[in-house]
């Protein structure tokens, strides 16, 4: 009937220990006075020397020979009925499920109509006759119902054994389980079986805490799919009455209890569910889940069931706390071979990365050359690398076997960053069936250039970390290029300006250290000055050294050694040494020049002065107050700020003049370097070009007037030439020194 439970002794008649069956001694005690008739005596002799062997095995053989026997002794029919969770049912029933698990309150004589009803044990156990048979079998049935009630304790007893024993040996194959496995589902799966088998269950199911809800995970015998998936909040359910007093929870009957919700009646009634118990699984003294047991028929969980559950629970805590322990143990083992295989392979990288990076240093070091640097990034990474300059040309491409195509290159140039800002991240994009990796090259105030790294598939941190060093390599390399540049840039700038401005002795010495600089003035050469804008609206309104060194290195991408031989900036004046003919196309050339410095200065437009050509460079002083005059005259053009001095003439000395009150200063940057000639030299050479004038420039009359010698003439003419800079067998040359001789001898006489 499950659960143990002590003999009792019944009223006025006393009980055998556990176990033990009357002798016939103790048999023949216990048979009726006589009188009561020698059948009735037959019948209960018979049945009172086979209770030994029913009891033996089992109440089903006990309940089936007394059902016999009250037969016998009344002549009619017999059922023993037995109170079951409040219902009576037939002995036979007590294993077969409800078909509906409602509420059943029925006394004996509402439940069987018409019968007479003998108790075996009082509330518990009783036979159902069709006639008592009066007073005189009232003592034999009196007596055959004690017999049968000590029968059924006997065989309880050694239920109550049988039971224990196979306790033992559950709670020992379990234990034994919990520490060969490490598989938590499959010892609570574990725990639930024996669970249902032991306390005589239906449906057995553990349930795990999840917050302030219990969660089942291990279920068996359950109809309903609903069932393994069953969570229950605090104090709902018999579960969630566990879960929230610490304490055992049993109900005779699911459906109609008053001591738990009813939140899961209608899932009681699909599983046909008459009584439950449940009890807390500890760990620690703290909940961590509830072993729950469901019976379908109508039968009660009693006091010895829960020390029971309580002792699969203890193991069932113990399995979750062992293997939750192993499981730790396995992931945290995991973690660490997962760790080691990280920094081992960390490790190959990093070393692979530290090698490549002293190749790379090795190679700037002795080398220096950006193309062999990313040759031996390209075969490093297996993949095309390649260089764009901070204008998004492409530089250089390694393999060269493998440079892109003008359409590739194209493609490639559009997937750059239109603006150079300093800290773009790294990026990639797809490329033709490839990878596009991009880094930016920076020296850490602008960007240099982008790194360009052509593979299969996106690369991983060897390549990264080997791009990342190429990418500082690049800058490095830029920065040093940049760097020599600078330098060599204003070593010319320098030399530039003795040659404009310079004694002829300063200037012979700075046209040996422009070959020195393998810059050679050998053809003929003009001189372009640009006049930079200086307002606040321009945004250069100081031009520091920074927009200084920018507007150099457009003019020097743009054609140092093509066109421009040196360039160099005073002020607000950039004033170009060019060599060739200040032609359409070179002042074509020129113009893209001042486009690209209209964009870099953000202004609409810039002046600019050409003067004429001249094939010496000692005559460059000329060359430069001609450009002069022509910016001037630039200044005041509106739809072309572009003058060339050989085409303003005369008109150019004007506009000069218009702006100037020192008519001295005026003469004297005509005649220049011949000013500056010592006496009786200075002397000697004026009266001679003023003769010269004076003669219709007919070097003949001049030498007849002067009484001196054609040649000596001749040579007077040459050097004040050199000493000024103008050509006087140009005609704009000579109007020009002759209004400066007559300048200054007009303030002499006026002095």
């Amino acid at each position: 009937m499950g659960g143990s439970r002590t003999l009792r002794r019944r009223e006025g008649h006393g009980s055998p220990a556990v176990g033990q069956v009357p002798d016939e001694a103790r048999t023949a005690s216990l048979l009726p006075p006589a009188g009561a008739g020698s059948g009735c005596v037959e019948t209960l002799a018979a049945f009172v020397a086979g209770l030994p062997a029913a009891a033996n095995d089992g109440n089903p053989r006990v309940f089936s020979e007394a059902e016999s026997c009250f037969a016998d002794l009344t002549s009619g029919t017999a059922e023993i009925v037995v109170n079951s969770a409040g219902l009576w049912r037939r002995w036979q029933q007590l294993d077969v499920p409800e078909e509906d698990p409602g509420p059943h309150v029925l006394s004996l004589a509402e439940a069987f109509p018409g019968r007479v009803v003998f108790p075996i044990r009082t509330g518990t156990i009783a036979v159902l006759l069709d006639d008592d048979g009066g007073p005189a079998l009232k003592d034999a049935l009196s007596l055959l119902a004690g017999c049968v009630a000590l029968a059924l304790d006997v065989g309880t007893g050694r239920t109550t054994v049988a039971r224990s024993v196979s306790e033992l040996d559950v709670m020992r194959a379990v234990a034994a389980r919990i520490l060969e496995t490490r598989d938590l589902d499959e010892i609570l799966l574990l725990v639930s079986h024996e669970a249902k088998r032991l306390l005589d269950a239906d449906i057995c199911g553990v349930m795990l805490c999840e917050g302030d809800q219990v969660v089942m995970k291990s279920c068996v015998g359950h109809i309903s799919p609903t069932m393994p998936r069953l969570r229950m909040q605090s104090g709902v359910g018999v579960a969630g009455q566990v879960l929230a007093t610490g304490e055992p929870c049993m109900v005779r009957n699911y459906v109609e209890s008053d001591i738990i919700t009813r939140d899961f009646v209608p899932l009681a009634r699909v599983e046909k569910v008459r009584s439950a118990l449940a009890v807390p699984i500890l760990s620690r003294d703290s909940i961590i889940g509830v072993l729950e047991v469901w019976r379908r028929r109508p039968s009660v969980f009693n006091s010895g069931d829960t020390p029971l559950l309580l002792a699969l629970a203890g193991l069932a805590s113990i399995a979750i706390d062992n293997a939750l322990l192993l499981r730790a143990h396995a992931e945290a083992a995991e973690r660490l071979s997962i760790a080691y295989g990280e920094l081992t392979e960390r490790y190959s990288v990093i070393t692979s990365a530290a090698s490549f990076q002293e190749q790379i240093a090795g190679l700037m070091l002795v080398d220096h050359s950006l193309p062999k640097i990313l040759d031996l990034t390209a075969e490093f990474t297996d993949a095309t690398i390649l260089f764009f300059d901070a204008d998004r040309h492409l530089e250089c491409a390694m393999p060269a076997a493998e440079r892109p195509g003008e359409d590739q290159i194209a493609v490639l140039t559009g997937l750059l960053p239109k603006a150079k800002r300093v800290g773009d991240a790294p990026f990639s994009a797809p490329f033709e069936g490839r990878l596009a990796h991009v880094l930016p090259v920076t020296s850490g105030v602008e960007t240099l250039g982008w790194l360009v790294w052509l593979g299969q598939v996106q690369p991983g941190e060897r390549v990264r970390l080997a791009l990342r060093h190429v990418s500082l390599a690049a800058g490095l390399y830029c920065f040093e290029r940049r760097r020599i540049a600078r330098e060599r840039l204003g070593t010319l700038e320098s030399v530039m300006w003795s040659l404009l401005e310079g004694e002829l002795v300063d200037r012979t010495v700075a046209h040996d250290r422009a070959r020195e600089l393998r810059v050679h003035i050998r053809d003929s050469v003009f001189v372009a000055v640009i006049a930079l804008p200086t307002n606040a609206t321009a945004h250069s309104a100081d031009l520091d050294p920074i927009r200084h060194e920018r507007i150099l290195a457009a003019t020097e991408q743009y054609g140092l050694g093509a066109l421009v031989l040196m360039a160099g900036i005073r002020g607000n004046q950039l004033c170009l040494i060019c060599k060739g003919n200040p032609d359409a196309a070179r002042s074509a050339a020129l113009n893209g020049l001042l486009d690209r410095l209209k964009a870099e200065l953000r202004v609409p437009a810039i002046p600019m002065g050409l003067s004429g050509l001249h094939s010496d460079w000692r005559s460059l002083p000329a060359a430069f107050r001609e450009a002069l005059v022509a910016l001037e005259v630039a200044r005041h053009r509106r739809s072309n700020p572009v003058a060339r001095y050989g085409e303003i003439g005369i008109m150019g000395l004007l506009v000069n003049l218009r702006g100037k009150a020192d008519m001295r200063r005026v003469g004297e940057e005509i005649l220049g370097g011949l000013l500056s000639e010592p006496e009786p030299s200075r002397g000697v050479l004026l009266e001679t070009l003023k003769a010269f004038f004076d003669c219709d420039c007919s070097q003949i009359s001049t030498a007849a007037r002067l009484h001196v010698h054609n040649k000596t003439v001749a040579y007077r003419l040459e050097k004040v030439g050199s000493l000024t800079g103008l050509n006087l067998a140009r005609h704009q040359d000579r109007v020009l020194a002759d209004i400066g001789i007559r300048l200054m001898t007009l303030l002499d006489d006026g002095a």
